[in-house]
């Protein structure tokens, strides 16, 4: 009875130390798969940059053999080009040195026609400028250069009555001056803007300051068409109404600034305007349509 007691307590103490190792087994070998887990990710970076190197190594190849064939079929068509046209490079530098080289006395005409002109210019305006003294009026009227073009500003108070376009007698001695300026110089085009303040107008005549600055612009025309005889056809007339200040409208004296009426003398004629090389009035047009 002893021997079997002591029998099934051996038995049971082997299969506890069964499992106890198997347990111990189990633990170790989880940990350890744990551990080198990251070997896994490791290598499927590795395997995926060597597929990105190779993929680059004949992407690179396969260029660098299309550029080879490229310059190869372009050298062999340069070839057959020569073979079929001989002596054409030759024809070519031929041609370039039969080309007649420009005379030294050319290269300084553009430069030399253009201080001419702008010296007329400036003669001009200073005669138009001692006219202006004599009539007392440099405070109403001024003149100035523009790209080489003369240009003279009369304000409103010289010229016309408020909300009016019918030019006063002041206006028409400096007027008969610009008329004689226009006179001499044959070629020369006359650009005049009418301009006023951002006071509005309603009046029968001229419902907005669109229709009264145009207005202006063409009574100045009708006094130098039909009181001077110049031809009408040297005439362009805007009317700008308050879209062209040249000062802000945020106060009376500002906005009397802005009231004015812009002659603009364009291509006034020098010594060397008689020539063919002369302004075309009908290319103006087009340009200026």
């Amino acid at each position: 009875m002893q021997d079997n007691t002591d029998d099934s307590m051996s038995d049971d103490f082997i299969k506890t130390s069964k499992v106890s190792l198997y347990r111990r087994v189990i633990a170790r070998s989880k940990s350890s798969s744990d551990d080198d887990i990251w070997l896994i990710t490791l290598s499927d970076l590795m395997s995926l940059l060597l597929v990105c190197f190779i993929m680059f190594f004949v992407i690179a190849k396969n260029q660098k053999v299309n550029i080879d064939l490229n310059m190869t079929m372009a050298n062999a068509a340069e070839m057959d080009v020569q073979s079929r046209l001989p002596g054409l490079s030759a024809m070519n530098t031929d041609i370039l040195h039969s080309l007649p080289a420009l005379p030294e006395t050319a290269k300084g005409t553009a430069t030399d026609e253009v201080k001419e002109y702008a010296s007329t210019v400036e003669r001009i305006k200073k005669e138009l400028d001692m006219s202006i003294q004599a009539l007392k009026l440099e405070e109403k009227v001024t003149t100035s250069v523009d790209d080489n073009d003369l240009i003279i500003r009369m304000k409103e108070d010289v010229t016309f009555n408020s909300a009016s376009a019918e030019l006063i007698d002041d206006a028409k001695p400096i007027l008969d001056s610009i008329a004689q300026i226009i006179n001499e110089n044959k070629s020369c085009i006359v650009e005049i803007d009418g301009h006023t303040d951002n006071l509005p107008i309603k009046t029968p005549l001229y419902p907005s300051n669109f229709e009264l600055s145009l207005a202006r612009a063409t009574s100045v025309v009708d006094f130098f068409t039909q009181a001077k005889g110049i031809d009408e056809k040297k005439f362009f007339v805007r009317g700008n109404s308050d879209l062209r200040p040249i000062t802000s409208n945020d106060a009376p004296e500002n906005r009397a600034k802005n009231r004015r009426v812009e002659i603009r003398l364009r291509t006034l004629d020098t010594d060397m305007a008689q020539s063919d090389n002369k302004y075309n009035i009908d290319d103006f047009n087009k340009d200026y349509n």
